[in-house]
């Protein structure tokens, strides 16, 4: 026998393995041919010595003479791959298996070594070979364990971590892999458990401290995080891929400088470790230095030009600047070097949501789930696609879910709070940003939305202090003082809010987002000024910004397709046909009011003037009449037609209970919208949108009075195209688009009046701003509600406007809008033509 140390003892090579599991497994081969074995016992002692080098050179000149000796080749082959040379490791086990072909350890060896050159076809048919020639191989088992993590087949490679544990649990490198996979699959209780039942077979094992302190990180306990991997560390000094971990938990601490300092030496000191690098990119990203970044990320595409990592994180950097198609196309680098990237596929996903692709949207998202159910990105995907086709629920528990799986990321903390600002939650949108500072997930875009909505529920002071708190993060976050300029602005202060505006370089703003909040700030400053050439500049550059960020302009040819199509639909024989199937005309308390209109053309007033009134509650933009054209609208009829067709499928034919789970699923969706109480008799609803599916409502309310207001269609189009509106008014990414669309929306609403009938009273804009008591006294009547002075007095409402109008209706009503759209007469040269004929029909002059 072989000079060796115990069996039981931790292997001399440093795996970590106890010495009957690792070099001792070869020690007691004997020489099959009679050699001498003085030689052999020389490799061996070398090799246990760590001198693999050494054992390597023995070998190789034994070989020479010898070249059919099984032990010779498998110290060889071991050397070898201690030694990082996989290539001649597996040369020689392949030397080995065809002179022992039932050696169950040489297949398994042979196994590692293939999987170490990416060869894991070839090394999988070796690894499953072992374990038929040797069921109980506890190597073999986590050999393939390997290969299964490798193609991100986690459910795989646990059930082999596992068997090979069940056979042999005395092995930490085992209980690693183990953690690893449940680390990578969010069951961070089960992965400390295999790390630290690793510390206990082998308290010296760096990997398991390593891992520990990643573990401790994600779950935000940083002083424990940073312990482990300076145990880890201790054992290991020089490991560059814990000195990496070290330096960007440093950077999540907060210690900005000395992160930098930890990983620029890594990256000095370890030049072919690319970790250091992409991490160094990743960190002056989120520093807002994007020209160093890129320096880093160029310096390890380099070496790797396809680095999928790289090519991910440079994608959401862009994607978040809005540079959209740029990012779209890193998303694909990404995924061509690494196809199932959960965060690249997430990202994909996002990209295509921003577009109105909700088809690929799905795909993305889905296939992002499926790889990787436990990764934060692909849960903030589905999150947000929840989000934007309105299925709250399921965001609520997306949202939750990111969080839970990084709680240190702010994306998740930012979308749930959005979302219940959107549903006038707003104590629970504050508690989120809150959250979130408690989770030290902070950052610019956190304060950035968190003051944005605070302003927009006129908590001025606070959205100020948490414009501040951004500002101190980054210094050259400009957001801070477009704020300020906007509120300086709401003072009418509008020559310190154009200072204000001054101090800003334009081409520092690189965030897309930003840039068009700039601008668009500038063009309203400007105008109030009464700097009209200047201002539609300014107007023009910002739909420029926020068409780039955005991704996608109007399409127009898609838009008149859809408004045909409804017209062919409801045909004067089809809306008798409905109506007859609707034979209700039952009460319905509190009755919805619904008040339709082109964006910007007065309804937020008019709701907040009736809104004043003590039996009317305003609710703002309900969602339950687009919800009914969509997808709840699919759920109640059972039918795969497209709205509006799904009204008159043959097939799945519409009954009076479809029309009452439709008539309750809108009243339930409007009592969660808050407001009402005993006293209140009507609630008021609206949806812009509202207005192009008015052959539902009055199918669904037929009791439910539906006013439209309307405005100068010059006035009513400027000002949507001056508006900073997201993407479910795409149609305003350029003057003309907005006139087209505008035309459009104003004819569809003359289709359902004259040719269906569908009564509404018609009320102007300008008629409720020259005399307010006359109209609303109107208004109230048709309504049958009656009089109340509190109508005139709307701007004292505590009650918070969600709309692009939520700061005119907080003021007495004022005139000096009236005529905006004479101050832009050469602006509006090329609407003209278009919007002539609606002119006529609603009786205003083209001056």
């Amino acid at each position: 026998m072989l000079n060796a140390p115990s069996r039981n003892a931790p292997c001399p090579c440093g795996s970590g393995k106890k010495y009957k599991r690792c070099c001792g497994q070869g020690s007691g081969l004997k020489t099959g041919n009679g050699q001498p074995e003085v030689v052999l016992q020389q490799a061996m002692s070398a090799y246990q010595q760590g001198n693999f080098e050494a054992a390597l050179q023995v070998t190789k000149q034994f070989l020479k003479q010898y070249p059919d000796e099984p032990t010779a080749l498998e110290i060889a082959a071991a050397s070898a791959l201690q030694l990082g040379d996989s290539e001649t490791a597996a040369e020689r086990f392949k030397q080995q298996i065809r002179l022992q072909p039932d050696n169950a350890l040489a297949q398994s060896n042979l196994c590692m070594a293939l999987h170490n050159l990416g060869r894991d076809e070839e090394a999988f048919r070796y690894g499953q070979q072992a374990i038929k020639l040797d069921p109980n191989l506890a190597d073999a088992w986590n050999n393939l364990g390997n290969i299964y993590k490798s193609g991100n087949h986690l459910q795989g490679a646990l059930e082999h971590y596992e068997k090979s544990l069940q056979l042999d649990n005395s092995d930490p490198r085992v209980h690693v892999n183990a953690g690893s996979v449940s680390q990578l699959t969010g069951d961070l209780d089960t992965a400390t458990r295999h790390y630290e039942d690793a510390l206990k077979i082998f308290p010296g094992f760096a990997p398991a401290h390593n891992n520990l302190g990643t573990i401790y990180r994600q779950l935000g306990k940083f002083d424990i995080a940073e312990e482990h991997y300076r145990k880890a560390l201790k054992l290991q000094p020089d490991n560059p891929e814990t000195l990496t971990n070290l330096g960007s938990l440093w950077f999540e601490m907060g210690e900005t400088d000395k992160a930098r300092n930890c990983l620029e030496q890594v990256a000095r000191d370890f030049p072919a470790y690319t970790g250091a690098s992409i991490n160094l990119g990743y960190l002056h990203d989120r520093l807002n230095d994007r020209d160093t970044a890129a320096q880093y990320y160029d310096r390890v595409l380099l070496s790797d030009p396809e680095n999928p990592t790289v090519h991910c994180n440079i994608a959401y950097s862009l994607f978040e600047l809005g540079h959209q198609k740029e990012a779209i196309k890193h998303f694909i680098r990404a995924l061509k070097s690494d196809p199932n990237s959960a965060k690249a596929l997430a990202g994909l996903g996002k990209a295509m949501l921003r577009q109105d692709d909700l088809e690929k949207t799905t795909e993305y998202i889905d296939k992002a789930l499926q790889h990787s159910p436990w990764d934060a990105h692909a849960h903030l995907a589905r999150a947000q696609l929840d989000t934007d086709t309105r299925e709250y629920d399921n965001a609520i528990t997306e949202w939750e879910q990111a969080i839970k799986l990084q709680p240190q990321m702010p994306d998740g903390y930012i979308g749930l709070a959005r979302l219940y600002a959107g549903q006038n939650r707003h104590d629970d949108a504050r508690n989120q940003f809150l959250r979130a500072e408690k989770a030290a997930a902070v950052s610019i875009s956190l304060y950035h939305s968190w003051s944005g909505i605070e302003e927009k529920n006129n908590n001025l002071d606070e959205a100020e202090r948490v414009a501040a708190r951004a500002q101190e993060i980054d210094s050259s976050y400009r957001g801070l003082v477009i704020l300020q300029a906007r509120l300086a602005r709401r003072r009418n202060a509008y020559d310190e809010a154009l200072k204000l505006l001054a101090t800003i370089d334009r081409e520092e703003l690189h965030s897309k987002e930003i840039l068009a909040s700039y601008l668009f700030e500038l063009g309203t400053v400007q105008d109030k000024l009464g700097n009209y050439a200047e201002a539609f500049s300014a107007y023009e550059a910002a739909n420029e910004a926020k068409n780039e960020y955005i991704g996608k302009t109007f399409n127009r040819k898609a838009d008149e397709k859809k408004f045909t199509h409804w017209k062919t639909f409801f045909t004067v024989e089809n809306w008798r046909t409905l109506r007859e199937t609707c034979a209700s005309t039952e009460a319905v308390v509190p009755c919805p009011v619904f008040i339709v209109g082109f964006p910007r053309s007065g309804t937020s007033l008019l709701e907040q003037i009736l809104g004043s009134h003590p039996e009317i509650a305003p609710a703002g933009e309900l969602t339950g009449i687009h919800d009914l054209s969509g997808k709840q609208g699919d759920d109640i009829t059972g039918s795969r037609l497209p709205y509006p067709d799904l009204l008159l499928d043959p097939d799945m034919p519409l009954t009076d209970n479809k029309l009452k789970a439709m008539r309750r699923y809108y009243l339930d969706s409007a009592r969660q919208a808050g407001g009402m109480d005993s006293g209140t008799r009507w609630i008021t609803d609206k949806m812009l949108h509202n207005a192009l599916h008015l052959g539902l409502i009055a199918l669904l309310f037929p009791q439910s009075p539906i006013i439209h207001i309307s405005r100068h269609p010059y006035n009513a189009c400027l000002s949507a195209y001056f508006s900073n509106f997201g993407s479910a008014h795409r149609y305003t990414s350029s003057l003309e688009d907005t006139a087209i669309h505008y035309r459009n929306f104003m004819g569809m609403l003359d289709y359902y009046r004259d040719t269906l009938g569908i009564d509404l009273l018609e009320i102007h804009y300008e008629n409720l701003v020259e005399d307010q008591e006359a109209v609303t006294r109107q208004v109230l009547e048709y309504i049958g509600a009656p009089w109340d002075e509190a109508c005139l007095q709307h701007y004292k409402s505590t009650r918070v406007v969600k709309t692009a109008s939520y700061e005119q209706v907080t003021r007495k009503v004022y005139r000096s809008s009236l005529h905006r759209h004479r101050n832009y007469r050469d602006n509006l040269q090329e609407i003209r033509p278009i919007l002539e004929s609606t002119l006529a029909r609603f009786g205003y002059t083209a001056e």
